[in-house]
């Protein structure tokens, strides 16, 4: 795996030089951060339902862990 970081690193670093270097990317960025701007609480409705996936997952990794606690001793 360690050596595909250096190709994968280009290969984002050069689709982010693409991205900003054409009118279409330049055009779909400035979308993005009208729509940001206009939408705050949509953002901040993402983050509630976010934290509550985590907390979620968080739940089931304890009882999982719980679980396994008890099937070794």
């Amino acid at each position: 795996m360690r050596k595909l970081y250096l190709p994968l690193t280009v290969i984002g670093i050069g689709g982010l030089g693409l991205l900003f270097a054409t009118d279409a990317g330049r055009r779909g960025l400035r979308r993005l951060l009208v729509a940001l701007e206009r939408s705050p609480e949509a953002l901040a409705d993402f983050n509630q339902f976010a934290q509550n996936e985590l907390d979620r997952i968080e739940a089931a990794l304890k009882s999982v862990a719980e679980s396994l606690e008890s099937a070794q001793g």
